[in-house]
């Protein structure tokens, strides 16, 4: 939803400007692209770039990159954001994406291997997760800042597919500046079910600190900074609250 694209573009600090380079990584209907233009103008246009997720949505981005006035040879057209995970196709895009240099990598990435079996179709939930790839693919472009939202359930180890040791070196890096988690998915996206709910982060490769982590549940919107592994549980706590109280139980009772 458009409202969603403004309040990530919205995060993305003072140093990224007009002048920088934007990706999505993953085009659908041109929210971001949009959002994008609304914060830095008219300038920015010819910047923005787009990686369709199929031929059906590069036909939806070409209409909206026409509509706003963006090059239209600025969205990819002979790949999509599956290609990326293809690894007989992945190392010629990543030299063309990584020949630009891009700033910024931001999007709303496939959760799911679209080519899953006929049982898994079936009950999508058992379907495997690939937005973690998605994400290793941005890291891979050196791009400063990435700012995505996906299934939250990554962060707690119970994503279908995401492997505990990738959880466990994305938490570790201290890389998150920002997590909006969405206890119910239902608040971003009518209409869809996504269990464990949803959550966009702004992550930037030179940063090393705290993470704002902010949980939005019934309504309720609460918040803690800290490091996202600071109990070393190896998961992150999601209860904003419990933490402060392990702390307290701690410096109480020690180790």
């Amino acid at each position: 939803p458009e409202w969603l694209a403004d309040e990530m573009v919205g995060t993305l600090p003072d140093d990224v400007t007009a002048s920088s380079k934007f990706l999505n990584i993953a085009g659908k209907i041109g929210e971001f692209e949009y959002a994008i233009c609304k914060k830095y103008g008219d300038e920015v246009k010819n910047n923005i770039y787009t990686i369709p997720t199929s031929g059906l949505t590069y036909e939806c981005t070409r209409k909206m990159f026409q509509f706003l006035g963006i090059p239209i040879e600025n969205i990819f057209s002979d790949f999509t954001s599956y290609d990326l995970i293809d690894e007989t196709k992945k190392e010629y895009i990543m030299e063309r994406l990584k020949n630009i240099g891009f700033d910024v990598t931001l999007g709303n990435p496939p959760y799911q291997d679209n080519q899953a079996s006929d049982d898994t179709r079936i009950n999508r939930a058992f379907a495997s997760a690939i937005y973690p790839s998605i994400i290793d693919v941005s890291r891979d472009l050196n791009t400063k800042y990435i700012s995505m939202i996906t299934p939250s359930r990554w962060m707690t180890k119970t994503g279908q597919g995401v492997s505990h040791e990738w959880v466990d070196e994305m938490i570790a890096t201290n890389h998150f500046v920002i997590i909006n988690d969405y206890y119910d998915a239902l608040d971003c996206f009518k209409g869809v079910e996504i269990k464990g709910g949803v959550s966009y982060f702004l992550y930037n490769n030179e940063y090393n600190g705290k993470c704002m982590y902010s949980l939005h549940q019934n309504g309720i919107i609460s918040s803690n900074y800290d490091y996202l592994n600071a109990l070393k549980a190896g998961i992150v706590i999601r209860d904003t609250i419990a933490p402060r109280i392990i702390k307290k139980l701690i410096a109480i009772e020690g180790d």
